[in-house]
């Protein structure tokens, strides 16, 4: 195979020989063929990354919330009343009832009125609804003008007029005071927080259970809770 070289010289080849292979084992070390698996791999992860991007792409933003809106009771749609905590398409029926037989509501608390809701419906209703202007209308009493003569040197023809104080107008009569044993539906009515429903409640209690020992014992009729008795306690009694 070396023929015609010296001894010296196949030793040179040799080496060079050598050499070269180790160094086309070192390269293959650093650098080894990908496999199958590896392949793959590398393939399943481009497609990932590109499925991610593009669900990114695609992805809607979220609409922004919209603010909380009160509902009048008083002039509500049907729909519109649906649209709260706990009430349903009777509940609603009921509270458009209520409005049309008793004039709309004074205030939000006559809701415990109608029946079906509670303290706790209620609690939940507070800040989402409101009963317009109804709550807030006040009659004045005009009180006439005494008429002056233009000529202030005159007369007057009648001296007893200007010499008598005009009359002032009577004082507001005392709230009449309400036995709830024996008051009528009528009357119970009359109190605050207390409509057809929760009146025919307190008879129907006293006719069931016997005559109130006490006042605060209407907060054991349905309905009728702590705030009611608070506003009503200086009227009501159970008599002697």
């Amino acid at each position: 195979m070396f023929t015609g070289l010296t001894r010296s010289e196949q030793r040179i080849l040799l080496l060079l020989v050598f050499l070269v292979a180790v160094g086309l084992g070192v390269n293959r070390l650093k650098h080894p063929r990908p496999t199958k698996l590896s392949v793959i791999h590398q393939k399943g992860s481009r497609e990932a990354k590109k499925n991610s991007a593009s669900l990114q792409g695609s992805k809607e933003p979220r609409p922004p919330v919209s603010s909380v809106q009160v509902i009048n009771i008083n002039t509500a749609t049907l729909e519109q009343l649906c649209t709260l905590y706990g009430i349903g398409p009777a509940k609603a029926h009921r509270i458009i009832e209520y409005r049309r037989a008793n004039g709309g509501f004074k205030d939000v608390e006559e809701l415990l009125n109608v029946r079906g809701i509670g303290e706790a419906t209620l609690s939940r209703l507070k800040g989402k609804i409101t009963v317009g202007n109804m709550g807030a209308v006040v009659k004045v009493t005009p009180i006439p003008l005494l008429a002056l003569p233009r000529n202030t040197t005159q007369t007057p023809t009648h001296p007893k007029s200007f010499s008598e104080s005009p009359e002032s107008p009577p004082a507001s009569p005392t709230p009449h005071r309400i036995n709830i044993n024996t008051a009528t539906q009528s009357e119970l009515m009359t109190l605050r927080g207390i409509g057809v429903v929760k009146a025919r409640r307190i008879i129907e209690y006293r006719q069931r259970y016997g005559p109130f020992r006490q006042a605060s014992d209407i907060m054991k009729v349905p309905g009728i809770g702590p705030k009611t008795y608070t506003k009503n306690r200086q009227r009501i009694y159970v008599g002697e």
